[in-house]
């Protein structure tokens, strides 16, 4: 009876310690923020059109490499607060919309996303562009707000190290068309 009665304490304690860590990492990691800069060798309004134009957001998004059958369409008017890019995924499950949300002529473009299919999501993208030298720096700020238990598989696992790829893989697409699209000039 008392060795029954040890071992029932034993497993107790793991389980209180194992509530404790896991209710101070879900406190912990409620938003995840990638933050990602790109030289580009082109004028900030060349690259500010290329971003809020969503007809040209198939030439430089890092998903189309993965699933380059995607179907979209564009609503609203397009480089304009409230123009959305639609997608569903073919190879990939995938399904949502990104709605533009303020826009700075040259400046800032804001994005906010609306993932609905393989799971629910509401990232944001934020893209700020500084010229010099005729040069433009972007700086694309990702933001997505993840509760309990998404925010403990995301803490033990690479998923902030894969968003990240994704997302500088994006920016090097974006560097690449602005480029090759200067160079047509």
């Amino acid at each position: 009876m008392k060795k029954g009665l040890k071992y029932l304490g034993i497993f107790v304690g793991i389980i209180v310690v194992a509530v404790a860590i896991l209710n101070v990492v879900s406190a912990d990691e409620k938003e995840i923020v990638i933050v990602s800069e790109q030289k580009i060798d082109a004028p900030a309004n060349v690259v500010y059109n290329k971003v809020r134009n969503f007809k040209n957001y198939p030439s430089w998004s890092p998903f189309r490499l993965t699933d380059p059958q995607q179907k979209f369409n564009v609503t609203a008017v397009d480089g304009q607060v409230g123009s959305k890019f639609h997608w569903v995924g073919v190879q990939e499950t995938s399904e949502g919309y990104q709605e533009i949300v303020g826009l700075e002529e040259n400046k800032a473009v804001k994005i906010k996303c609306n993932i609905t299919v393989p799971y629910e999501a509401k990232p944001e993208f934020n893209y700020y562009f500084t010229e010099r030298d005729n040069n433009t720096y972007v700086r694309q700020e990702f933001k997505v707000k993840m509760d309990f238990p998404a925010n403990i598989i995301a803490h033990l696992t690479d998923l902030r190290k894969e968003m990240r790829l994704v997302n500088e893989k994006g920016l090097s697409l974006l560097k690449k068309v602005c480029e090759e699209d200067l160079a047509k000039l």
